[in-house]
């Protein structure tokens, strides 16, 4: 009877490995299979693979061919895989390689691909950027890569040893000088807490008209600088009842307060947030009035808010 335990007990086990390495293989395979159809439309879009059920690492080593294809889009396609393979996924060691994988896209020849690596990186938490991976940020700040402003941001947020230094010299020596650098290296300043920074970008944007230009193009910046100061500021704009910004409603040409905005951008930054946040970013309510006060409520009942810092 023990025998035959044994020898159904080892049937399984061979099974599941012969699986596991039969799965693997369509894995693999279904990669190349997805790049030939790259390399033979490079200009069509292609929806990129999601399903990977087993070893990811090697997936991971196998992009690396890919990676450093002639082709443009075989490039593009296998950063984006790589970042594909961190969805839903716990292990922080994964998402550590592919972090250090999408950071060599900041040398790539195409500066659109740049671009995308830059964003993609934006979600990975602090974490996930081991010593490899923030040495390689500061090493890049001194080689100028397109999206420089954006690398400066990430190197704001992953804060590296010595990056508040590094960011003063190459102000200092006029490396990072042109209007959208030097607005990233400021707000990256203000980031790591440097005091006079803040001020800075503060006192930029008081100057300004409260309306939507300053809603979606500088209050996502002043959410980045992740500082009591900015989210104070920002607050304040959350209660004023000034009618400033366009309806969200195309057919509506009635002004709207900018708080309903500003709530969607302090939502997830936000400690114990009383509202929840939708997939898509926006909060999941059935009344903007009602959520609007209820933010508003929360934020006048808990003065000593805490900011989440440990996402970008």
């Amino acid at each position: 009877m023990k025998s035959i335990f044994k020898l159904i007990t080892c049937s399984v086990i061979v099974l599941f490995f012969s699986n596991s390495s039969f799965t693997q293989e369509l894995n693999r395979k279904g990669i190349q299979s997805f790049f030939k159809d790259v390399i033979s439309n490079p200009d069509s879009y292609h929806n990129t693979p999601s399903d990977f059920s087993t070893n990811k690492l090697e997936i991971l080593n196998d992009l690396e061919v890919y990676r450093i294809d002639s082709i443009d889009a075989v490039r593009k396609y296998a950063y984006l895989i790589a970042h594909k393979l961190t969805k839903n996924d716990t292990n922080t060691l994964l998402k550590q390689d592919v972090v250090n994988f999408l950071l060599k896209g900041f040398n790539d020849s195409n500066s659109g691909t740049c671009g995308i690596v830059s964003d993609l990186l934006k979600d990975y938490a602090k974490k996930c950027y081991d010593n490899k991976a923030r040495n390689k940020i500061l090493e890049l700040l001194y080689l100028p890569p397109p999206y420089y402003h954006e690398l400066i941001r990430l190197a704001g947020y992953v804060n590296p040893d010595s990056t508040l230094k590094s960011i003063t010299e190459l102000l200092l020596s006029g490396i990072i000088k042109s209007n959208e650098p030097y607005w990233a290296a400021k707000l990256a300043l203000a980031r790591i807490g440097d005091h006079a920074a803040m001020e800075f970008c503060m006192k930029q944007i008081k100057m300004m008209e409260v309306n939507d230009d300053l809603v979606y193009d500088y209050v996502p910046d002043l959410i980045y600088t992740h500082q009591r100061e900015a989210f104070d500021f920002l607050i304040g704009l959350l209660n004023s009842n000034e009618k400033n910004c366009e309806s969200s409603n195309a057919e509506s040409t009635e002004m709207i307060v900018c708080g309903y905005r500003i709530m969607e951008y302090l939502a997830p930054v936000t400690k114990d947030f009383p509202l929840k946040i939708s997939d898509s970013g926006d909060i999941d309510t059935n009344d903007y009035t009602e959520a609007l006060q209820i933010c508003r409520d929360w934020f006048l009942q808990h003065p000593d808010y805490k900011i989440i810092n440990e996402e970008y």
